[in-house]
């Protein structure tokens, strides 16, 4: 017969005596204690009754937290896992550990060159904006086509991200968005809804609109990622080729 790979695993969940009300322990060690319920906590030990409703306490530096909530969060419960036609019991696995935007930014710190190299000094009109330094406001020229800074305000507004204003990019069919973002949410919110303002108001308009350039802020005007994007990136995000959070580390600069 077939092998079947270690990575095709049927989950068969099936709850132990006692019915849905069991609640799985998971020890640090990787092994498990079938309780009535959740464990209480008197100083440092763990009060647990059992599935026959014996009183036992343990350690409560024994005990893995992390493996135990995911132990009792999954819909499967306690459950019985099939590999290679052998069965063996325990809680579902924890879920993957997910990136956050702090390390995201850091990772995508450490690829980049220096940024004399990596980014060029851009010039808007008589200013010269340095690598990783906030423009000025009032340094800005507002953009030339104030048709399309209006429809570009409404169409952010409407998606629920606040802009700062709309100014000359770096070419005179390129506008630069600045769009404040203070937190992971409203950071991926805004790279994807540029993404989608691009593509939307070039169908609209061709190609007197290029390219968008945004700007994130945070608090306090802090540089929370600076973006170039052109309709073969913004195809990319928007018909999910990519996730929000891998295109943020592949074309963020800073």
């Amino acid at each position: 017969m077939r092998r079947i790979s270690p990575i095709l695993v049927f989950l068969l969940a099936l709850f132990v005596a006692g019915g849905a009300s069991a609640y799985t322990i998971v020890l640090k060690d990787g092994s498990t204690i079938e309780a009535r319920e959740k464990f209480r906590v008197e100083g440092d030990k763990a009060l647990i009754y059992l599935i026959n409703g014996t009183l036992v306490t343990y350690d409560l530096d024994k005990i893995d937290p992390q493996r135990t909530e995911a132990a009792n969060t999954s819909a499967f419960g306690k459950a019985i896992l099939f590999e290679d036609g052998k069965a063996r019991t325990g809680p579902p696995p924890a879920p993957p550990r997910r990136d956050t935007l702090s390390d995201l930014i850091k990772k995508r710190r450490t690829e980049l060159r220096k940024p004399e190299q990596s980014r060029r000094s851009e010039q808007v009109g008589d200013t010269v904006r340095q690598p990783g330094v906030a423009p000025v406001l009032a340094d800005l020229k507002g953009y030339r086509d104030l048709g399309m800074v209006g429809e570009l305000q409404q169409y952010f507004r409407s998606q629920g991200v606040e802009i700062l204003g709309v100014y000359q990019g770096s070419s005179a069919a390129q506008p630069l968005i600045i769009a404040k973002a203070t937190s992971e949410g409203t950071v991926f919110r805004a790279l994807t809804v540029a993404a989608n303002a691009l593509l939307e108001m070039r169908a609209r308009h061709g190609d007197s609109l290029r390219a968008l350039e945004l700007r994130l802020e945070a608090t306090g005007r802090a540089n929370a990622g600076n973006f170039s994007l052109d309709p073969d990136k913004a195809h990319e995000l928007v018909d999910g080729k990519i996730e929000t959070s891998g295109f943020f580390v592949k074309y963020v600069e800073f």
